[in-house]
Parts: structure tokens; C-alpha cells; sequence
């Protein structure tokens, strides 16, 4: 028997700033030069760990059809299998958005 319930999306993020490499032809130029001493070496991530400003600013960087924006969609009624397994209230996914305007 199929159970009704309802779907919703939950939450949204832009991925964009963790995910930005160095050296990537797809960041935007700023006039700000970057740190001097340090050697950066082109495919690093552009941001360190736990550094959520930088995260921040670097999402600036990132032209909006290179995007990625994860956003969650909750669904209520699966509520068996893993969900149940792991004692979860509801089921879901987790979908990745890239823009193309």
C-alpha cells in the first residue's frame, strides 16, 4: 500500500566557494592580489577548511553559470529502509543545481 506524505525542500547552499580551485580560468579577477610568501600551486581548493568568510568571499568569485547549489528535499512519507534502519524521521536526497542563464 502506498502511503501519502509530502515532499518540501529543505535547505540550500552554494558549494561553489568550497569547491574552487586555484588557477581556475573560471574565477572571476579582483583587483586584491593574493597572499605574498606562500607558494600556491594551481588545482589546491582556493580555501582552507573551517574558514567560512573566505568560503564566503570566494563564492564572489565564481561567474553564476559555474555555480553548484545544493539544496536538500525532504520527504516525508519514506520512512522504511535505510531511514528506518537508522532510526531517521523522514527520508530524502540531496539534489545539485548548476544554473544556465
Amino acid at each position: 500500500a502506498r502511503r501519502k506524505g509530502s515532499h518540501e525542500f529543505s535547505g540550500v547552499i552554494d558549494l561553489s566557494g568550497m569547491l574552487a580551485k586555484k588557477g581556475s580560468k573560471k574565477l572571476r579577477k579582483t583587483k586584491k592580489a593574493g597572499k605574498k610568501g606562500k607558494k600556491e600551486k594551481e588545482g589546491d581548493f582556493l580555501i582552507n577548511a573551517h574558514d567560512g568568510e573566505a568560503r564566503r568571499m570566494a563564492e564572489h568569485l565564481v561567474p553564476i553559470n559555474d555555480k553548484l547549489i545544493a539544496l536538500g528535499l525532504q520527504s516525508h512519507n519514506l520512512n522504511s529502509g535505510v531511514v528506518s534502519a537508522f532510526k531517521a524521521d523522514r527520508g530524502g536526497q540531496v539534489l545539485v543545481y548548476q544554473p544556465d542563464i
